[in-house]
């Protein structure tokens, strides 16, 4: 490798775009940071031993990027929807019979038990 500092940089360049170009664009502007990162940092140092280049790549970090000006309150707009979805798929969930968050008439039987209680329990 004859111009190591440029190798690098179309390498970097190369590696990066394969791994966004198989992500979502959701995947990337949300939760997929780190694992681009991962990934890219894997891909690079896969083709730089190819190379035989005898670098080693420790980390990768990408740049904060944010939406033109244009486009910001839209952008806001798609976060705070997916934000939205999320919080009523989890509001949605049903709760496990066994939470202790549950009242005692919705809650399984234990193990061997008899079930809900009998007019002469519920008058205690």
């Amino acid at each position: 490798m004859r111009d190591v500092e440029n190798t690098i940089v179309q390498v970097t360049e190369s590696a990066v775009r394969e791994i966004v170009g198989k992500s979502t664009l959701d995947f990337i502007i949300t939760e997929g940071r780190s694992d681009i990162q991962e990934k890219t940092r894997a891909l690079l140092q896969e083709i730089l031993d190819r190379y035989k280049s005898g670098i080693q790549i420790v980390t990768v970090q990408m740049q904060k990027a944010s939406p033109p000006d244009e486009v910001k309150a839209a952008f806001d707009d798609a976060v705070k929807a997916r934000e939205d979805e999320q919080r009523l798929k989890n509001e949605a969930e049903p709760m496990p019979m066994t939470s202790s968050a549950c009242p005692w008439w919705c809650r399984a039987p234990a193990a061997g038990g008899a079930g809900l209680p009998g007019k002469r329990d519920r008058a205690r």
